[in-house]
């Protein structure tokens, strides 16, 4: 077998059983599409959606920033503060309340037995454990407690009073903002990233991948699974859970004539997973197919 076939085939959690023990060994792990599958921000829009928690004014605007960020005008930053703004006045305490919602009605079931397994190996090795993720943590939180991880790094709205004020914190955790993150946490904790791993399915991640010593793309995208086999990294996909893109579950929605449009429908899930790869498989739609709300 050669070696990018030796390297695919390989079991991360073999690779774990085999690795040495210590607090200064850091697992990191993305959330989306690797500790859960699909997109818990698919579970949050759903629910939006049933509850009729969007008003004409931020239909039209998720349009336009859609559009923006389409057509590169718009980075990831400019989408999460276009999801922010929506927000403002809201309290933080009652979307933590939806993300235990969340988690009950829908992300639970998602989170891989394999992941799990996964997490436990690390945690046997007495390695430290952490999620670093683009999604918030009001997705991530009840899942991070039910697996008993301590360190969440993850994009934060900006909170005062106890609502949030429409505004972001940046870096966010996404593309070099996942690195700073990583490293912040190295330093408080003396992790060594140079012997640590990091878990994930997007190339959207590539510069954390490349800044620990032991990268592994976990159900990797297209873009990963190639840019994995030119470095060596070790790739394993799971197929426990049958969980389609966010864009399967969009395209459902508006089939099934939802209240929102697909393309209306689209924006928080780039929003809240910083998958712009998402972002291209939408056709463009007209205000005109978008059902009264």
């Amino acid at each position: 077998m050669t070696k990018t076939k030796t390297a695919e085939y390989q079991s991360h959690l073999q690779d774990v059983l085999d690795a040495p023990e210590g607090a200064h060994i850091a697992a990191l792990f993305d959330f989306d599409g690797t500790i859960i599958a699909g997109y818990s921000a698919t579970a949050m829009l759903w629910e939006k959606i049933k509850r009729r928690e969007m008003t004409a004014e931020e239909v039209v605007e998720t349009i336009n920033v859609m559009a923006q960020y389409s057509t590169g005008n718009m980075g990831f930053s400019g989408l999460m503060s276009g999801a922010a703004k929506f927000m403002k006045g809201v309290t933080e305490d009652s979307y933590f309340e939806f993300g235990e919602e969340l988690y009950e009605k829908h992300i639970a079931r998602k989170v891989y037995p394999e992941a799990r397994a996964l997490i436990e190996a690390h945690r046997a090795k007495g390695h430290t454990i952490a999620i670093v993720s683009s999604a918030t943590i009001y997705q991530i939180e009840p899942t991070a407690r039910d697996l008993d991880i301590e360190h969440v790094l993850c994009s934060q709205y900006e909170v005062e009073n106890g609502e949030f004020t429409g505004n972001i914190i940046r870096p966010l955790c996404f593309g070099e903002g996942k690195v700073i993150a990583a490293e912040g946490l190295a330093a408080e904790y003396g992790l060594d990233l140079d012997n640590s791993y990091f878990y994930s399915d997007s190339y959207d991640d590539i510069e954390l991948l490349e800044r620990v010593g032991k990268p592994r793309p976990l159900n990797p995208n297209t873009k990963l699974r190639e840019a994995a086999r030119e470095h060596g990294w070790p790739l394993e996909k799971y197929e426990s859970r049958g969980q389609g893109k966010p864009v399967d579950y969009v395209r459902t929605i508006y089939a099934t004539g939802s209240l929102i449009g697909s393309a209306v429908a689209s924006l928080p899930i780039w929003a809240l997973t910083g998958s712009k790869r998402e972002a291209m498989n939408f056709p463009p739609v007209s205000l005109a197919i978008l059902p009264p709300l």
